[in-house]
């Protein structure tokens, strides 16, 4: 109900959107971070208008009018926060707003959930309706609707498609804590080949588990949650919010608001036309006219050539096919010997052909939207065009690719040589132009700084995950200011816009769109871009290293904006080369380092009909190792060869033998000693009791001591499973507080074993210290691993599952045995019959057979290591806490990666522990994984 008492209409019925609604006489406003957005309401507090407008110089004019309007019938304006009209609006708090809106609709919401373009918000309510608590992100933007928006737009994908409605079941998993690196892991899931559905629900689902975690740190959401903001109309994401919801809480309701992305400006009518007293009143913006500037975005000494020089066309499916002067004396000379260059990238793909003498023929360039096979298709259809219009037969000799997707689509075209992105870059730049000594190289998601002398690379370096100031955060930023990305560079010229941060893309993007609502021009925003684009790749990409002056390189699709070029110019105050091929030098390098390699016999190249072919891709989980690799394999119609993509483990394909690195033995050994009989679920011996014990955290250190204590017990122990993406996101959703992964992940684990229903006890003792040592001061272990029991009771309870089977005993192994055992025996006195002498027994046995767990780990690393050395092999020993150097998911499969390379991956455990050496200030070590 409405506070004045009446229902309210259904907010999707009968609203007329002018200007200037001549029934309204109550108007709520909530200006957001991408749209500013108005409600009215008639006498009858029925809806009569509803409307929203891009922030910016537009909206504000329009509100401006609207409330010059308003006074004028003495209406009552409202608003959410503090919006652009100076006076006759009364500010509400935007929570407030949130609360009377939703109870509008559902007087018996329980919780409120907005998602807003940059913001989540969580309300949850009491009994009687009253705000009980309130809970928000952080600064960062990470799974908020811009993100969602930009995302939607690179794949093409409209929110009211049929592809953008329907969840996937299991859809790839995407890193979406946060938002650069879900753009990252979108790009490598992309070049893996997923389709762009799977791609969307991958993401989807991710953000529904980053945002329920972020807002409610692991407490259910019982009864019934209003979903209110933007994000509400993505019916994919709504989709796994409601499942997530329910494996919270078995009584949760998810119900969407009509017009969900107008609930606090419908709240602050509402709040307006009841009288309620305003906290505040609303204040226009402050445009900081002091604010310093930058210099003025100019090209004083750089030439920029710009496409007139190049004379582009663009075809019917967006390529951009530009032909080259060594094209026209081929017209009806038959068959033309070409070498191939492709450059897939995560936001374009561009394709070169040349001569033999590495002359070009033509260039195309295209959008690679989320799909690189599709892109590749729609290149060669293009090429075909070309060759029909010259009425040739394009014979290719060779063909080379290269780019983030160089892998998939070489295996698929059949190219030649499979070249990495840097070395492709530079033979293009060099043959360009020889003198070439520093390049800078933005592209759509990656960035690279080169060095080169006598036309050898001496220095390179890229940006690491993170893809911050990249090509496509530039491509989403025009679009959010109204310009295409061909458009945005020139806007941005002759503008001197304020200084804005260059650290982090989500905070670059929060920075420009507050310039944007405190007043300043879109051609300043433009150009507040260019150089935040410009200093976070020169401080995180070029840093120290040396610039060649008095100029520089810069190539990439971005260096043909005109804006950037300028603010790199301005920035370093020298000249700023930019070749006509900018945007291609990657294929190109490419099909020149294919002219290197031609020799005898046939090509592998498939042919530029490929596209045409049926092509069906299938994807199928490896189990030749541990690793679980997903793999795909294609089927192309007129091939016999089947090419096979995404094995991690190096093994060749066709190879379907289990391959055994002797390289990473070592470490199968290690973390494998002491369990020689180890029992799989089910296997445990006949009358004897068992008990589980997840394999996390000290587990992987002292799983032999368990082992043989409860052996000696008679208890059957079975270790659960290594850390899974399962137990991962168990942990993530359970948990409260942002702990470390490996908790996270333990979590998870104790969940899945507490999940099996056969009512076995699982052992998680409260783990306080190791054995001491004279020589330090203390061996306690981390807070977090001594506390897992506790953490796992708080976060687990009221899931549904019995945490009376959890056992978990104090245990200090610095303390006597006696004492160890009658905490244990207390622990095990509700399932197991045993007593305290008999538990001290049992601990004898423990103790000695972790010693020959430790003294044959140290005999197995001398041995190791003597051999690497006899056979002349490299050897690394890897550092880490037990958990993270044993467990596949938490070391990122580091070790094994080591040992595909022919290194003795060796791990710390097996080294001799001699504490006699160290000096007398590292006594007061404490934690005895350091020591």
């Amino acid at each position: 109900m409405s506070n004045n008492g009446r229902r309210m209409e259904d907010i999707s019925r009968g609203g007329r959107e002018s200007p200037l609604p001549d029934t309204s006489v109550l108007f709520g406003i909530d200006a957001g971070a991408l749209f500013t957005k108005v409600v009215g309401l008639d006498h009858a507090g029925r809806r009569a208008f509803h409307d929203k407008w891009p922030c910016g110089e537009d909206a504000r004019l329009r509100l401006e009018r609207l409330l010059t309007w308003g006074r004028s019938v003495n209406a009552r304006f409202g608003s959410a926060g503090e919006a652009f009209p100076r006076n006759g609006c009364r500010g509400y708090d935007p929570v407030v707003c949130l609360r009377a809106a939703a109870r509008s609709y559902y007087p018996q919401a329980r919780n409120i959930l907005e998602v807003g373009a940059s913001h989540l918000t969580l309300v949850r309510l009491d009994g009687k309706g009253r705000v009980a608590s309130v809970h928000g992100n952080s600064l960062c933007a990470a799974g908020t609707g811009s993100f969602l928006d930009a995302q939607a737009a690179r794949m093409g994908i409209a929110y009211d498609e049929p592809l953008a409605k329907e969840r996937l079941a299991d859809p790839p998993s995407i890193a979406t804590r946060c938002a650069v690196f879900a753009k990252s892991d979108l790009i490598y899931r992309q070049q893996e080949g997923f389709s762009r559905q799977a791609l969307w629900s991958g993401l989807c689902r991710g953000l529904a588990d980053s945002l329920l975690h972020a807002l409610t740190r692991g407490r259910s959401l019982a009864g019934t949650t209003v979903l209110c903001g933007g994000v509400a109309l993505n019916a994919t994401l709504v989709e796994w919010l409601r499942v997530r919801l329910a494996e919270h809480s078995a009584d949760s309701n998810l119900v969407i608001m009509p017009r969900p992305e107008y609930a606090a400006a419908l709240g602050a009518a509402l709040l307006a036309g009841a009288g309620e007293p305003a906290p505040r009143t609303a204040v226009g913006p402050d445009a900081a006219p002091g604010r310093k500037r930058r210099p003025e975005l100019r090209l004083d000494l750089s030439k920029h050539p710009g496409p007139k020089q190049r004379r582009p066309k663009r075809d019917d499916t967006g390529n951009e096919v530009t032909m080259h002067e060594a094209a026209s004396g081929l017209h009806g000379r038959g068959d033309i010997d070409v070498f191939l260059g492709l450059d897939i990238g995560s936001t374009s793909t561009k394709l070169v052909l040349v001569d033999i003498a590495g002359r070009v023929i033509t260039d195309i360039y295209r959008p690679t939207g989320a799909d690189p096979l599709e892109a590749v298709w729609k290149l060669f259809r293009a090429v075909r065009t070309v060759s029909r219009d010259l009425d040739v037969r394009f014979a290719v000799r060779r063909a080379a690719t290269t780019g983030s997707g160089r892998k998939l689509v070489g295996t698929l075209v059949g190219a030649d040589l499979v070249v990495n992105e840097i070395t492709a870059h530079v033979m293009g730049a060099v043959r360009t132009d020889p003198s070439v000594e520093t390049i800078f190289e933005i592209g759509g998601q990656d960035a690279k700084y080169m060095a080169i002398r006598d036309g050898g690379i001496v220095d390179a370096n890229m940006n690491y995950v993170c893809a911050a100031g990249t090509g496509s955060f530039v491509e989403e930023q025009a679009s959010r200011l109204g310009y295409t990305i061909d458009e945005i560079g020139d806007a941005a010229l002759g503008t001197s816009p304020p200084y804005t941060s260059n650290r982090c893309t989500v905070f670059m993007e929060q920075d420009i769109m507050d310039l944007v609502a405190k007043g300043a021009t879109r051609r300043e925003a433009a150009g507040a871009v260019m150089y935040s684009v410009i200093d976070n790749y020169l401080a995180q990409v070029v840093g120290p290293r040396p610039v060649s002056s008095p100029r520089v390189f810069f190539q990439g699709a971005t260096a043909r904006n005109r804006g950037l070029v300028a603010a790199l110019e301005q920035t370093l105050g020298m000249e700023v080369v930019v070749s006509p091929l900018c945007h291609v030098l990657g294929a190109y390098g490419a099909a020149l380092l294919a002219t290197g390699s031609a020799g005898e016999g046939r090509s592998r190249f498939r042919g530029f009909d490929l596209g045409d072919r049926d092509v069906i891709v299938r994807e199928y989980e490896c189990g030749l190792c541990d690793n679980r690799c997903r793999l795909s394999r294609a089927e192309i119609e007129g091939e016999e060869e089947r090419p096979v993509w995404g094995m991690k483990c190096g093994r060749d394909v066709g190879d379907l033998r289990r391959r055994d690195l002797k390289e990473y033995a070592l470490f199968e050994r290690a973390a494998r000693l002491g369990l020689p009989s180890e029992p799989g679920p089910g296997a445990a011996t006949a009358g004897r009791p068992i008990i589980r014990i997840p394999r996390a955290l000290t587990m992987y250190a002292d799983h032999p001591f368990w082992l043989a204590f409860f052996d000696a017990l008679g208890v059957s122990v079975e270790l659960g499973p290594a850390a899974s993406r399962r137990s991962l996101d168990l942990g993530r959703t359970f948990s409260g507080p942002d702990f470390c992964l490996p908790l996270k992940a333990a979590v998870g684990q104790v969940a899945e074993l507490l999940g099996r229903d056969d009512g076995a006890p699982v052992f998680v003792p409260f783990f306080l210290a190791d054995y001491a040592s004279p020589r330090f001061s203390h061996s306690r272990l981390c807070p977090y691993v001594e506390a897992l029991p506790a953490m796992a009771r708080a976060a687990l309870g009221g899931n549904g599952l019995d945490l009376r089977r959890l056992i978990s005993p104090i245990v200090d192994l610095r303390h006597d045995d006696g004492t160890n055992a009658a905490a244990l025996a207390e622990a095990f006195s509700a399932v197991f019959r045993m007593d305290s002498a008999e538990i001290k027994r049992a601990l004898g046995q423990a103790h000695k057979a972790r010693r020959n767990h430790e003294s044959g780990l140290v005999a197995g690393g001398r041995a190791a290591l003597e051999k690497a050395r006899a056979d002349g092999r490299p050897a690394i020993v890897v550092v880490g806490r037990p958990y993270s150097l044993f467990d596949p998911l938490l070391n990122h499969d580091v070790p094994r990666t080591l040992a595909r390379c022919g290194v003795e991956a060796v791990p710390m455990t097996c080294l001799e522990h001699d504490p006699r050496g160290l000096a007398g200030e590292l006594t007061n070590l404490f934690w005895t994984y350091g020591q």
